[in-house]
């Protein structure tokens, strides 16, 4: 096998685990977006039903409700950079496949080349013998 074949089928495997890297981590915000979502639906709740409850308690609501409103907005950065993150690992990976394919096409036909001519050179051989 050539280096050039062996170093394409290893760029593919680092670049598999750079896409599963980035879906883990696109996966890790897409929870934590889903977990500040309730918190905030949560918190909705509670200050609707603030008419009810001490002065203290509602400016307690409302400083939790801005922290986790800041917290899913940077939350929702992040999802977007990691998306896009993500789209370009995945298009790396799709190129390394085909370099990978490119070399592979490629240490065929020198296989296949170098056969052809070890049956020529025998093919000569038996004519001048």
């Amino acid at each position: 096998m050539s280096e050039g074949l062996k170093k394409a089928r290893r760029i593919v495997r680092v670049r598999k685990n750079f896409v599963r890297l980035a879906e883990w981590r696109k996966t890790e915000i897409d929870r934590a977006l889903q977990e500040v979502t309730k918190r905030d639906r949560e918190m909705l709740q509670l200050t609707e039903e603030g008419g009810r409850c001490s002065p203290a308690f509602a400016q307690m609501l409302l400083k939790s409700a801005r922290h986790i409103s800041e917290r899913k907005g940077i939350l929702e950065r992040l999802e977007k950079e990691e998306a896009a993150k993500l789209l370009l690992e995945r298009g790396r990976l799709r190129s390394s496949i085909e370099n990978c394919e490119d070399a592979e096409n490629q240490e065929a036909r020198r296989l296949e080349r170098a056969l052809l001519e070890e049956v020529i050179e025998v093919a000569q051989s038996c004519r001048l013998d």
